[in-house]
Parts: C-alpha cells; structure tokens; sequence
C-alpha cells in the first residue's frame, strides 16, 4: 500500500529534546462497489458491516483461488520419487530404555 510518509521534528514539551513525529497518510483506493450485492453478501453472510462482508469475501477469494492453484498442480509432482530420496535418507535409531542400576 503506497502513502506519503511524513517526517518533522518537535520540541517535546516534557522535555529538552526534539523528538522525531513520523506521520503516514494511507492513500485511498477509489472504486464504486455494487451496494446491493454488497448489501446482499452482508445478509448472507450474516455480517454486521459492509466492511465485515467485503473482507470475509476476499477471505475467501483468497483461499479459494489457492486451493484452485493446488488443485492445477495435482499429477505434476512425482512423489514416487520423493520417497526413494527420502528412504535414502540416514535413518535415525530409536533410544533404548536402560534399567536403573540397583
């Protein structure tokens, strides 16, 4: 997200020393949602605000459009040989239980 980051230097008024003040103004994004689609999702949904609705509906855009990506790459990655490389791996032997010496 782009905005304009703005930087001045103060006197603090509880002490002696200039104390940097650091202000970002966020840039708004312009666009005209379609409100009774908007409104429609709202109820749906069964969402408080429009805000709640909006970003439950790119939630899920999100998580849809990854398991779709998933999905596209089922069949191209050969685990057959992902297990021959890993029964190659050095195997790791189990620690023995030793009885308590009396």
């Amino acid at each position: 997200m782009g905005g304009d980051k703005v930087t001045e230097r103060r006197l603090n008024p509880a002490s002696r020393y200039a104390v940097n003040y650091v202000t970002i103004h966020k840039a708004r994004t312009k666009f005209a949602p379609d409100d009774n689609l908007i409104e429609e999702a709202r109820r749906a949904g069964r969402h408080k605000t429009k805000k709640d609705a909006v970003t439950a509906a790119l939630t899920e855009y999100v998580q849809r459009h990854s398991q779709l990506r998933i999905l596209k790459s089922f069949g191209t990655v050969d685990l057959r040989s992902q297990l021959r490389l890993q029964s190659r791996a050095p195997q790791i032997p189990e620690a023995r239980s030793q009885k308590p010496k009396a």
